[in-house]
């Protein structure tokens, strides 16, 4: 199910049964969940999740592409979505993807993130990669100390799971609670609706 309703008493079941949701950079002492969003298409249904999860308390990250087709930060409509996502308490990062080619991975994603800083006048602190797969690029190595890929050394020992392709690989998120101590979901806003995905579309 990916309805916003659905997705939000998942969330405050994780904090029932004493889970916290972490900023990237927080310690993983306890009970630990780290919420991110892909944003790869359509901001608004960012905003619509970043909207719902403030009203009940839930923190997490949105990483921002810089190169997508469907939005451009530069753009003030979209600026000011991230900028209300931002106010709503959450915290942004890169969304990676290859732009400057001619430079190394490690320069490129130095480059984007420079850019997006600026961009925002706020320090942007993590990125991790779209579509990996399709990619080709091994990046979890790539600055460790900002690098929030799923499988970077930061989430060593971390359960993962993910909606990717609207299609949960090991089930949803919502039948591994209390399976693992800490745990990284990642979901695509896109995916989400009140009732259904037509609403996206």
């Amino acid at each position: 199910m990916f309805t916003y309703d659905h997705y939000i008493k998942t969330c405050l079941r994780y904090k029932e049964e004493g889970y916290v949701f972490k900023s990237l950079n927080e310690n993983k002492k306890g009970k630990s969940i780290w919420m991110v969003h892909d944003c790869d298409l359509f901001l608004e249904n960012s905003l619509e999740m970043a909207t719902i999860e403030n009203k009940e308390g839930i923190f997490s990250t949105f990483f921002v592409r810089l190169g997508a087709r469907s939005y451009n930060p530069f753009n003030k409509y979209y600026l000011n979505i991230i900028e209300e996502i931002i106010r709503l308490g959450h915290d942004v990062g890169l969304h990676y993807e290859r732009v400057f080619i001619s430079e190394t991975v490690e320069k490129d994603v130095k480059r984007q993130i420079n850019l997006f800083k600026n961009l925002l006048n706020k320090k942007i602190v993590n990125f991790n990669i779209h579509e990996p797969t399709r990619e080709k690029i091994d990046i979890s190595k790539i600055l460790p100390e900002v690098n929030r890929c799923y499988n970077s050394d930061y989430f060593k020992n971390v359960k993962y799971i993910s909606d990717s392709g609207a299609r949960w690989r090991e089930g949803c998120f919502s039948s591994h609670i209390n399976s693992y101590e800490k745990i990284l979901v990642s979901t695509h806003p896109t995916w989400w609706s009140k009732t259904s995905a037509r609403e996206n579309y």
